[in-house]
């Protein structure tokens, strides 16, 4: 281990456009939660002295662990990353079992105990901690940023009357803290002071503090002047007289569905991230907003009801709940941004007849077999229904005035579209099952039973990209440009039928065809075919008239 460190402290940090990768700080003794070492160059941190307190409160082993992991940050698989480096740590501390945890792991970043004995008595410069239990002393007025950050087997914490401020992610991730309660005295608490605290069950704040309440034994905490809920917990009941759920304010939690009353009309950023055991949720008319990612990564939400009074669905609101099957989204939407319900399985979809514009991926991976849109859509935006594997119709109405890209990419069971005859901007001229614009004769999106007429110019980036089911297609003689990765990733298509030269075909448009086998072109052709294709295509070029017979 010592050869590898001696390697390590001779190599230079890693250049990036904009700044060294490893460009920043070490905070390896300014967390007393953690032993973290964030973007450091190596030769900075290699060799440093480890503060003492952190030394008597993690063994060594953990910190080699985790200098390793540091080294490594930049590459790799999150996920997989994550649970080697804590299985390592595991290891190292002598701590491994062959029992799998039954509790989903946090999905966004690695935690470092800081205990090698959780039982051990710990004396910090502001409380002391036994068995799990936190007791901070008498005249301390503020928990500082990130204190406690990490502490794993925190249970609870005993805060005096004192302490006037708690400090952001200052119990970040404590995943076993099960109560917690605020004094009287307390008049800030800082961003994400208790983010990921999953198992709290209880919070109280105490009569007579100005700044917060837990009114009707609600098990949260409001801010008082603004009757925004801030933070909630398991066992959470949202008082009548909450107007706004706040950013966070439930992320992680376990309960399978939550009442929000009628008093409520905003649901903020990231509300109710990665609540994994919620079923179902009913959102009353009077709200108006659903930030971005509010139920984010809820893998079990099956029943959605949406408030007629919702005018947007902002972006990434149910990313990832792959439950939701169908859902019927109010006439007043007009708006539903990029990502929306990207990873819902949705098989049915009650459109809102005022809809105007469908962001990007905002239905990808959905599981409908058949799109025909409202009559008042305008803009499609990239990607929309991309990865709809199921998708085998689409009719775009006469409405749509922009489609950003191949909103319909790898869609394989995709057959049949059809645009509107009244449509100004796009056809699906002669019946060709594509998506073409009209003023530039430029196939926009095609698929496997795409049939190019003889008036198109061009063929569009990305048009056919991942269109699994085309086997052979013919260029006509109109066609002058081939877009990059037009073609790329149709793994089926052995065929491609030149009727004349072309112009430009970009060097990625057939990309990834693993089964093209003939690209069958004009006589005397060859050399201008070659300047144009990529040269592992050269072989496959067969001019007409060398082949009897291609299927």
């Amino acid at each position: 281990m010592s050869n590898i460190f001696r390697k390590v402290k001779t190599m230079e940090p890693v250049p990036h456009k904009d700044r060294s990768i490893w460009a920043g700080r070490f905070d390896v003794s300014a967390m007393p939660g953690g032993c973290s070492l964030i973007f450091t160059p190596w030769r900075d941190w290699i060799g440093m002295e480890i503060d003492a307190d952190l030394l008597r409160r993690v063994k060594p082993a953990s910190i080699v662990a985790n200098c390793f992991y540091e080294m490594a940050y930049m590459g790799g698989d999150e996920e997989e990353r994550e649970k080697k480096i804590e299985k390592t740590i595991e290891k190292l501390d002598g701590k491994i079992n062959n029992e799998e945890d039954e509790e989903e792991e946090d999905p966004f970043f690695v935690t470092y105990t800081p205990f090698s004995d959780p039982l051990r008595n710990i004396e910090l410069d502001i409380c002391k901690i036994k068995n799990g239990v936190a007791v901070i002393h008498d005249g301390v007025t503020e928990i500082p940023d990130k204190y406690f950050r990490g502490m794993d087997h925190l249970k609870s914490v005993s805060i005096p009357d004192s302490v006037i401020r708690i400090g952001k992610s200052a119990f970040y991730c404590c995943r076993t803290l099960k109560s917690i309660v605020i004094p009287a005295s307390v008049k800030e608490i800082g961003d994400n002071a208790f983010l990921y605290t999953r198992k709290v069950n209880s919070i109280v704040v105490s009569e007579g503090n100005k700044r917060y309440d837990s009114r009707n034994n609600s098990n949260a905490i409001i801010e008082t002047s603004t009757n925004r809920l801030i933070l909630g917990c398991n066992n959470t009941i949202i008082p009548d007289t909450v107007v706004s759920i706040g950013e966070y304010a439930f992320v992680w939690y376990s309960f399978d569905t939550i009442a929000i009353p009628d008093s409520v009309k905003e649901i903020g950023r990231r509300a109710f991230v990665d609540c994994k055991k919620l079923t179902s949720i009913e959102i009353p008319n009077s709200v108006t907003t659903i930030g971005a990612e509010a139920f984010y990564n809820c893998t079990k939400l099956s029943s959605v009801v949406l408030p007629d009074s919702l005018t947007t669905i902002d972006e990434s609101a149910f990313y990832g709940c792959e439950r939701i099957n169908s859902i019927t989204i109010p006439d007043s939407v007009q708006v539903i941004w990029n990502h929306a319900f990207d990873g819902a399985k949705l098989k049915s979809i009650v459109w809102p007849k005022n809809l105007r514009v469908i962001g990007a991926e905002a239905f990808a991976y959905s599981s409908l077999k058949e799109l025909v849109l409202p009559h008042n859509v305008t803009h499609i935006i990239g990607g929309a229904f991309k990865r709809s594997k199921h998708l085998s119709s689409v009719f775009i109405p006469a409405s749509v005035s922009e489609i950003a890209g191949n909103v319909f990419l790898s869609c394989p069971r995709l057959r049949t579209i059809k645009v509107d005859e009244e449509n100004k901007i796009y056809d699906s001229r002669n019946n060709c099952n594509a998506i073409i614009e009209t003023a530039t004769n430029t196939l926009i999106v095609g698929c496997k039973t795409t049939i190019i007429p003889d008036t198109v110019t061009e063929i569009c980036d990305r048009a056919f990209l991942g269109c699994l089911g085309l086997r052979k297609i013919v260029i006509p003689e109109s066609v002058t440009e081939i877009g990059y990765f037009a073609f790329s990733k149709c793994t089926n298509l052995h065929t491609i039928v030149f009727q004349n030269t072309v112009k430009m075909i970009w060097p990625t448009a057939f990309q990834e065809c693993s089964s093209l086998n003939f690209i069958v072109i004009p006589k005397n052709t060859t050399r201008q075919f070659k300047k144009m294709l990529p040269e592992v295509l050269h072989s496959k070029i067969k001019e007409i008239g060398t082949l009897l017979d291609i299927n």
